[in-house]
């Protein structure tokens, strides 16, 4: 009766260890998924700084360009938006976990153009 009472003891012990570490390894995913959105928003920056004339548009108003990491791809994406006539500079990186349907994703805000003030507004 003892063997069988420590038997059951270690196998509910079991199964909660290995909950935990299922837990932990979704969220160091999740972590990691996070940085990628947040390195493809600086991307995104990074690319406003390089094309800022493609921003410029004859009307007033907002212009967005979408572009996926490397060219093509269908799951890692940055969109920047050049606000008018604010001139803010909002960069989102995207990881699509299908198509059209978001799993993360980060923002990085650069008021009026200017990147020394750039701030992460996701968290």
């Amino acid at each position: 009766m003892t063997a069988l009472m420590f038997m059951m003891f270690l196998f509910v012990v079991g199964i909660a260890f290995a909950t935990m570490v299922q837990m932990d390894y979704q969220f160091g995913a999740l972590q990691q998924q996070g940085q990628q959105a947040y390195l493809l928003a600086e991307s995104g920056l990074e690319y406003y700084k390089a094309r800022s004339t493609l921003f410029n548009p004859p009307n007033p108003g907002s212009v967005t360009k979408e572009y996926g990491v490397p060219a093509g791809d269908a799951t890692h994406h940055f969109k920047v938006t050049k606000v008018l006539p604010s001139g803010d500079i909002i960069s989102q990186g995207i990881i699509y976990k299908a198509p059209g349907k978001i799993y993360v994703t980060r923002t990085i805000i650069a008021p009026g153009g200017n990147f020394s003030k750039q701030y992460d507004a996701s968290l």
